[in-house]
Order: C-alpha cells, then structure tokens, then sequence
C-alpha cells in the first residue's frame, strides 16, 4: 500500500470528469442566456448577444458547458418528468393553430378538434384571416364596449319633475303597448293582474314600493316599444325621453327590492333588464338580469314558498336565465363559459288556466323557445364532449352531427301549429315565428361550427367528402340567418343588440370563408346579398351603439378586397 510522505496530510486525487455512464449534457440550461433561462422560454443562441437580450438591451451570459453527473437511474428519472410534463401542457393548453403546427401526418380530417363551441364577435374579429395592413380593429375595443352605455339613453323629459312627468303619462296606451309589443315575447305577468296593479298606481299616486317601480317599468318599456311592422324612427321621435324619465323613476325604487325577496322584486330586475336591452346598455342589461336570477334562486328557501304564484316564478325564472347567458357568452365576461344541463332551470313553466287566443300563441312560443334552449344545451355538450374525449377529428365528427341534426328536425316538426317554422312555412308577418326560426338556425350553425372554423383556419385542402358537405351547409347557415334577420334590421327591441352581434358574427365568418382560397369555392352563391344588406343594417345602428365605428369600416374594407 502506497502511503503519504511524511508531514504531509493525506489526500485525496480527484480525477478529471469523463463522460461516461454517468454523465450526461444538461438540457436548455446549457444552451439558453441567463436572462431567457429565467423567462423560461427558447433563446436562439446567437452571438455575441441572443435576439431577445439584443432587443431589450441587457446583456447576454452563457454559462459554459458544463456535465452533470447524475447517475443513470436520476436522468432517466428526469428524462420521465420531462415527457409527463410535455403531455400535461398538452392537455391543459391546447395549440393555438397559428402559432403551434400539427405534425404534418396529421391531417385537418383526422386530427384532434381543438375549437368545437363557438366564439364570441370580439374573438372572431382578431381571427388572422381578417387582419388587413390598412385597417384592424383594436383589441383593446369591444364591440359595445361593457363599461359604456350608448349615447342619449339617461335623458329627461325637458328638466320635468317626476310627479310632472307622470301626468303626462298615457299609461293606458303604454301598457297597451308593452302587453302588444313587449309581454308576447316574454309572458312574465299576468296580463290582467298587471292592469289592476297600474290602474290602482295610476289612481293613488306613485309610491316607493315594488308595485310602484313595476308598473314604471311597464310604461317605460311601453315606451319604447314599436310595432315589428315599424321601422325605427329618428332618435328624438322614439319618446326616448319620456322612456328615460319614467325608467329613471323605476331605478330610485330599486334600492329597497334588494332587502326582499319575490316574484314582484324579480320581475322589477328583469323588465329593468328588458328597458336597458331596447336602450342597447347591454351591460347595464346583463347586471339587472342577473340580479333577477338570484332572486329566482333563493325563492326556494323563502318561508311562504308555498304563496307564490307557481307559473310567475317559474317564468320570470326562465326568462331573467335565458337572458342573463345571452349576454354573459356575447359579452365575453367569462371566456370560457360554457352552459351544461346541470345549469339549466328546473322550473318549467306550464300553461297557465284558461289560456286562449293571443295568449296561447305566446305561450306556445315562450314554451317552444325554452326546448329549442334546451336542445341547444345538449348540442353544445355533445360537441365539448366529443372534442374532450379526442374521439378524432373531422371526419368522425360528420356521425356526430348528423345525430344532432336529426335531433333538431325532430324538435322542429314537434313544434305546435301556431308556431310551426317548417320549410315550406315562409309568413314573415309573425316576430314570434322568425325568432324561432332564427334560433333553428343557431343551433345549426352552432353543429357546423367546427367545420367551418378548422377550413378557415388552417386553409388545407379537404380530402373527404362528407366534411366538405358540413363545411358549405355551415356557411350557408350563415347566409341564411342574414337572410332572417333582414326583416328585423331596423326594428327596435330588446332583443336589436343580440341581433347586430349575430349578424356581425356571420357576415366576419362569410367574409373570412371569402378571403380563404380553399373556403371560397363553398360558399353559397347569394352570399354578397346577404352581406351587404346587413353591412348597411350595421352602419345605421353605428351612431346607437359605442364603438361601432371601428368595426363597420374594417368590415367594410375588407369586404371591398373579396
């Protein structure tokens, strides 16, 4: 044994590191500069200073390379994570298709669906395929901003008092306005309760209680209601003013409904609701629906349940939901928000005793209306149910469907006389029967969404047959919903601000199938003359709504380039 020299401690040699088994070339830290290593994100490595660094202005440091000497069992430990990690990222952020590739064995037939619910128009305007180098639209600003109002819709009566304004108040001809124009889309009231209740307002004065700020309510949305034969008018001869007088006298009896709890503080919230969609305050709108909602919700739990007019709650219920999800997916308050059965009400309101005449037919709608929401629920679930599931991509999506829109034509042809919307049933002389029709062809647009949205998208060639034929059904669901909705262009109620959305949403989805090489030959033939109509709709509503001017001249412009 060989030993030390004396007066000298003992040592031991270390010898130099090899790159043997257990050694092994650190991955990224090795090749990234200190400053993208602590970004986390892929440095490009040039020199003397990386692209990033170079443009920010820091200096650039590399650490030299440099052996790890892990054992074998901890880097293929490491090497593990590593992969978990990688599929886990998958999973939870899916590619955005035009910043992250499929591989190229991947087909746009077979691959995995990432995008099967639709999107909102604030989305779909950043889409790359309606950018344009001379005009775009701001992200920063939305389509009827949710923190503005449009302009003109907090006026007076000429700086009249509220107890002026009331004796100026036809209050017969408004009620019978809102019960004509307003209560046959939303059948919340008892019509003749109601005429009682605003008789004996009208007759003792305006007090500060819930039947006060109610029938105010009536009048206002009275007020503000117009015959669908009527096109809207100039701004100063709607009876804006008087309209806004009255809601304004509604608003300062609100503060107290919000320490009760019943179906007449829910109604004052969701006709508040109404008014503010008609004034296009969408935002505002969304705010009292919702404070309805949560009314409805406690009713349950309040003592004298058992008191309550059964076919009110569950209508008013019904409508303050409907509304209150209209307006919280356009409004994109929560991005990714999805409706499930589970959210769905269930309350279902039933005929109420000795209904005939006008009031069947709206009642045959309002119940009509509450399957078709229904049904749009389950085509939503199958669609995020299929993509979850990674059951494929396209071309097993064209099965799927076919199933719903099975399902749809059984709905439709369910549907009871007054309101049939069959195909050889074109009236256009009934609201009540194009809304319907109009949301049959949301929810096929909503089934074909996929089809359209992928070929847009990615521009590649499609090979089967069966997801052509999806794609160009798809596109025309667009055009014939522009086709619909023409005869209520320029016709003012609470439901204009959802309709400028949906007709904005299809004429951007026509005008991007049009700039798309591949797209462009499925379009149906008439679809320029279902554009340009509702790009002249657009423009008429623009001085209404805020911060609609951006987006008419982008459309426009880029419409001009097909």
């Amino acid at each position: 044994m060989e030993s030390d020299s004396p007066g000298t401690k003992s040592a031991k040699r270390i010898g130099p590191t090899s790159r043997g088994s257990s050694a092994y070339p650190r991955k990224r830290a090795v090749i990234a500069c200190q400053v993208c290593r602590a970004r986390r994100t892929k440095c490009d490595q040039k020199k003397p200073t990386c692209t990033f660094c170079e443009s920010i202005g820091a200096e650039c440091i590399s650490d030299p390379p440099a052996l790890s000497a892990f054992d074998p069992a901890s880097v293929a430990i490491i090497e593990r994570l590593d992969r978990i990690e990688r599929e886990l990222n998958r999973f939870t952020k899916p590619p955005d298709p035009w910043t992250e590739r499929q591989s190229p064995t991947q087909t746009l037939s077979n691959r995995r669906l990432d995008h099967v619910t639709q999107q909102n128009l604030d989305q779909i305007l950043q889409w790359p395929s309606l950018q344009d180098g001379h005009t775009s639209v701001s992200p920063q600003v939305q389509f009827a901003s949710p923190l503005s109002s449009a302009t003109g819709d907090r006026g007076s009566l000429d700086g009249t008092t509220t107890d002026e304004v009331f004796e100026q108040v036809p209050h017969t001809l408004l009620i019978d306005q809102f019960f004509a124009h307003v209560h046959n889309r939303n059948p919340v009231l008892d019509e003749a309760k109601a005429r009682r209740l605003a008789q004996d307002v009208h007759d003792q004065g305006i007090g500060r209680d819930a039947s006060s700020c109610l029938t105010l309510l009536i009048w206002a949305n009275g007020a503000m209601a117009r015959p669908f034969s009527a096109s809207a008018p100039a701004q100063e001869s709607l009876q804006r003013a008087q309209a806004s007088a009255l809601f304004s006298a509604a608003e300062k009896r609100m503060g107290p409904l919000l320490t009760s709890v019943g179906v007449l503080q829910a109604q004052c919230f969701f006709f508040a609701g109404v008014y503010l969609m008609s004034a296009l305050r969408p935002a505002d709108a969304w705010r009292m629906f919702l404070q309805a909602l949560a009314i409805c919700r406690t009713l349950k739990k309040t003592i004298n349940y058992q008191e309550i007019d059964a076919v009110a709650a569950a209508s008013v219920y019904w409508s303050a939901w409907k509304s209150e999800r209209e307006l919280n997916r356009e409004l994109g308050f929560s991005p990714n928000y999805r409706i499930s059965s589970s959210d769905v009400p269930q309350y279902f309101p039933s005929l109420p005793v000795d209904c005939n005449g006008d009031d069947l037919h709206t009642w045959y709608f309002y119940l009509s209306e509450i399957s078709a929401w229904r049904l749009e629920t389950h085509v939503e679930e199958e669609l995020t149910r299929f993509a979850l599931e990674g059951r494929g991509g396209l071309v097993a999506l064209t099965t799927v469907a076919d199933g719903l829109m099975q399902q749809v034509g059984e709905w439709q042809n369910s549907l009871a006389p007054q309101v049939s919307i069959s195909d050889d049933d074109n009236r256009n002389d009934d609201m009540l029967r194009l809304i319907m029709r109009a949301r049959t062809l949301i929810i096929k647009e909503m089934i074909s969404w996929p089809f359209v949205y992928e070929l847009v998208h990615d521009g590649i060639e499609i090979e089967s047959s069966a997801v052509r034929q999806w794609t160009a059904k798809g596109l025309s669901y667009h055009v014939q919903k522009l086709l619909t909705h023409s005869i209520q262009f320029y016709h003012r109620h609470h439901g204009t601000w959802l309709m400028i959305r949906s007709c904005c949403r299809s004429t951007c989805v026509l005008i991007a199938a049009a700039r798309s090489p591949v797209a462009n030959p499925l379009l149906p033939s008439d679809w320029r003359a279902a554009v340009e109509p509702a790009l002249a709709m657009i423009c008429f509503w623009r001085p209404y709504v805020s911060d609609l001017h951006e987006v008419v001249e982008h459309l426009q412009h880029l419409y001009s380039l097909c």
